[in-house]
């Protein structure tokens, strides 16, 4: 019995890996991804056509470095997703029930105290069997158990044969992601540099020396034949094309950072102001930026302060703002809070305009940080790409514009991913909200742009 419930997580990993079995072979669609008039670098050709397990760039000239080369046609393997299968992990399911995060019992993927993201589980992979006596029961989803696949999380149904608080073990089966880098070497040939799988933020693979970068290529999870969807044609020029920010309305902090006076900032914001998932303290945002200002201002003394409190909005916090904020009698006030993309429009404007005006009434300057990309569902988007979408983001630039206060506009920052052949869902270390070390980087770039030397 214990050997043929094992063997199911075998079979899903084997059908994971490998498509559909005994399915008919059909002729492949040709999606091909243009590449000139988007890599500066692409002088004519090298169209990307995606298939099954490789992809072929067709044959052009490149520019690499000062040198023009010619490339001849070539394919190139790019391999599924990888996937791991986990054999009898141990739980005590709970009766609560799942809430997309919240709620239920958490399936790990290796990560404790962490747990499978969103989307990664395999859903059909799942078996959570007990052994009492030596004799071994598998248990029915959606009879004894329910799963939500999404959000790998499992609850108890009080109906079923599950007894409370009985420990069982779970197998099943998870996706890794993975970037893969195409580029063209210096005597043109084409190469794939393939990336770090990972479970939840893979890193971008190193470039070769002296390559051009064509394109990268995403193995989200569960990824088997190629997409156009999956391929980033890379435009670095592109990625940093961030308009410049407005220096006028910080005038007063730059002075003060500038001629060596003490300066105090106070970060207001939610959970990713307190840290998110930054791997360390130091690595947080607001600890990132009171590090970088004390280096590029060594004269001034730089107090950073963080009021960051998780799950909360402007709308929760405005009432003690006067408290967390204001009382600190800091000069510059700089505002963070992803959650308020959810605000009705008139609740966001009012919200933050009070919040402005109060600054001001104190003497502080005050910067708006624009907020990074969540995952795509939220986003409405399918691909980890794409144009900002959220009404609210829009409204907090024109704020910044109406009330003249400071920008950092990380929201295009996160936007211009893409361009840096960057599928911007591997800089989410939660999967759903939390940005990873690389996005905190981002909020402090933009940041710092305010302060120049």
């Amino acid at each position: 019995m214990l050997a043929a419930c094992v063997s199911m997580v075998a079979m899903s990993l084997a059908a994971d890996a490998s498509g559909p079995q005994g399915a008919k072979p059909e002729q492949e669609e040709v999606i091909r991804v243009k590449t000139k008039g988007k890599n500066p670098n692409v002088i004519d050709g090298l169209d990307i056509i995606c298939q099954a397990r490789s992809v072929t760039v067709t044959a052009g000239r490149c520019r690499v470095g000062s040198k023009t080369v010619n490339v001849s046609e070539t394919q190139l393997a790019v391999d599924p997703a990888e996937t791991v299968g986990v054999v009898d992990e141990r739980h005590r399911i709970s009766d609560e029930k799942v809430n997309s995060w919240r709620g239920g019992t958490r399936l790990r993927a290796g990560r404790d105290p962490y747990r499978v993201m969103p989307g990664q589980l395999v859903a059909d992979s799942v078996v959570v069997r007990a052994e009492v006596d030596g004799k071994v029961t598998c248990f029915a989803r959606d009879k004894d158990y329910y799963l939500d696949p999404f959000w790998g999380a499992l609850c108890r149904l009080l109906e079923g044969r599950i007894k409370k608080k009985q420990l069982v073990t779970i197998s099943y089966v998870y996706s890794l992601r993975r970037v893969d880098r195409i580029e063209v070497l210096p005597d043109g040939t084409l190469t794939v540099r393939r990336g770090r799988p990972k479970v939840d933020c893979p890193p971008m693979p190193r470039k070769t020396k002296g390559a051009v970068t064509l394109a990268t290529v995403y193995r989200g999870y569960h990824a088997h034949r190629v997409e156009a969807t999956d391929v980033y044609v890379v435009n670095e020029a592109k990625a940093t094309a961030v308009a410049s920010p407005d220096l006028k309305p910080v005038a007063g902090t730059l002075a003060k950072l500038r001629s060596g006076k003490p300066v105090t900032i106070v970060c207001w914001g939610d959970s990713v102001t307190v840290g998110g998932d930054a791997s360390r303290p130091e690595k947080r945002y607001v600890d990132l930026l009171g590090a970088r200002l004390q280096r590029r201002f060594g004269d001034s003394k730089i107090k950073v302060i963080n009021a960051g409190i998780g799950g909360t909005s402007t709308h929760g916090r405005l009432k003690a703002y006067a408290k967390e904020v204001l009382a600190h009698k800091p000069d510059l006030i700089t505002v963070e809070f992803v959650n308020d993309m959810g605000l009705p429009a008139k609740t966001l404007r009012a919200n933050w305009r009070s919040a402005i005006a109060q600054a001001r009434q104190i003497g502080a300057e005050f910067v708006i940080i624009t907020p990074h990309y969540v995952m795509p569902s939220w986003m409405s988007k399918e691909h980890p790409r794409g144009p900002e979408t959220r009404r609210n983001c829009k409204l907090l630039r024109e704020l910044a514009d109406e009330e003249k206060v400071g920008l950092a506009d990380a929201a295009r920052r996160w936007e211009l991913l893409e361009y840096a052949g960057i599928p911007y869902e591997i800089l989410l270390m939660n999967g759903i909200n939390h940005p990873d070390d690389r996005g905190h980087a981002i909020f402090v770039d933009e940041l710092m742009r305010l302060f120049p030397k």
